[in-house]
């Protein structure tokens, strides 16, 4: 009783150094999307997310949390929400940056990044529209910033019957986040052959599973590596239930390996550089994002392209045929 009484002594005190922080800085300036009044915590409460009390930690956290939601979803402040917290180092900075993931059942996903500034930590930038965040982690890379990693998790019965779980890399660039990479590690998606092509002879379910296995290396040079299985099965579709997993036959099945190399120039994690050449286009400098040919959906529906990314950021899918792969 009496550690609760002082955790919630702790956290009505940083609520109100929170307050008076704030009618301090409504005129604070960030370099980010963000403008207007800021929310800005108290080092102190920062800190205490670091505590050896977990009582203490969590009870800082969703502090944290609410606050957060309060500027940026207000219409969500006060409904159940799971938050984590990392400190790291993406900006470059002396005093390391922390991230704080909201999730909020069942697609409703948000990432802060606060900036410690002179004694007290701003919120410096904000990701909202993202899936629940299962896991946060950081990753280290030689001689530059870290990198983080999310996890984000979702079931979707939408059209189809789909759960996937996918990571990404971020790191700060152009003064914002940025995907440096990011696959499903695990998808199974259920749907009918009709759902695709209203049209087709044979009316089933199919259900294609990818699991992955993903591994990060930093000698001699910065790159992720991918490996794990793809399958395609078929049941029968007597009505629009989805069968139980037994009915299914497996159809198919192959091994996914695959490297990403980090690319100084295009500050992605990426298959191949190459020349995109269109008849009556100018040709075009790209990188490689995706061979969608490895691509889950691709072992029901045959695809001979690539997922490429021009200078201008534009990305976009393109045939084969028309990339000329640099050596």
């Amino acid at each position: 009783m009496r550690k609760k009484f002082f955790s919630q002594l702790v956290i009505f005190f940083l609520l109100f150094i929170t307050w008076c922080e704030l009618q301090n800085l409504q005129s604070a300036s960030t370099m980010s999307r963000i403008s207007g009044p800021l929310p800005v915590f108290p080092n102190i409460q920062i800190e205490l997310l670091k505590s050896q009390d977990p009582a203490v930690s969590a009870d800082v956290l969703m502090t944290t949390a609410q606050s957060l939601l309060q500027y940026i979803k207000p219409n969500l402040t006060g409904e159940p929400c799971q938050a984590q917290f990392l400190f790291l180092n993406i900006l470059g900075d002396d005093d390391p940056e922390v991230v704080i993931s909201i999730s909020l059942l069942p697609d409703n996903g948000i990432l802060a990044l606060l900036q410690k500034q002179k004694g007290y930590y701003i919120l410096l930038y904000y990701l909202d529209n993202l899936l629940p965040i299962a896991k946060i982690d950081k990753l280290s890379f030689p001689g530059r910033r870290d990198i983080l990693l999310t996890r984000e998790d979702h079931n979707e019965i939408t059209g189809a019957y789909s759960e996937s779980r996918t990571v990404s890399l971020w790191g700060w660039e152009q003064k914002k986040l940025q995907v440096l990479w990011n696959e499903h590690c695990f998808w199974e998606m259920n749907f009918l052959s009709t759902w695709q092509d209203p049209n087709t002879s044979s009316r089933n379910w199919i259900k294609l599973t990818q699991n992955l296995t993903f591994s990060y290396q930093t000698s001699p040079s910065a790159r992720v590596l991918v490996e794990g299985t793809q399958t395609y099965e078929e049941a029968p579709a007597p009505n629009n239930t989805l069968p139980a997993p037994h009915l299914f036959t497996p159809r198919a099945s192959r091994e996914v390996k695959e490297t990403y190399q980090w690319n100084e120039e295009w500050q992605k994690f990426i298959l191949h550089t190459g020349t995109l050449s269109i008849p009556g286009s100018p040709d075009l400098k790209v990188a490689v994002l995706k061979d969608l040919s490895s691509h889950l959906e691709s072992m029901f529906v045959k695809e001979e392209k690539y997922q490429v990314i021009t200078s201008e950021d534009k990305i976009m899918q393109i045939e084969k045929k028309h990339l000329k792969l640099d050596p």
